[in-house]
């Protein structure tokens, strides 16, 4: 039997996209932070948080991946 694979469906202005994950953890709720001054000029990351376990998490931009991805102009 082939392993399941996690698709999470985006919608990124008026392009609806897959993006397979590796897993997918329960709904927390998150404080964004602003990114340093290093990834700004990444446009595939919204952001930062840090989670409850201490760890710090980059918060991808789903307008940044579409249009990186050429699926969204």
């Amino acid at each position: 039997m082939p392993e399941a694979i996690n698709i999470v469906v985006l919608k990124a202005d008026s392009t609806t996209f897959g993006l397979v994950v590796d897993r997918i953890d329960q709904t927390q709720e998150i404080v964004v932070k602003p990114l340093g001054a290093h990834l700004k000029e990444i446009p595939v990351y919204a952001g930062t948080t840090v989670m409850g376990d201490g760890h710090v998490a980059l918060i991808l931009d789903a307008v940044g991946l579409a249009k990186r991805s050429q699926i969204a102009s």
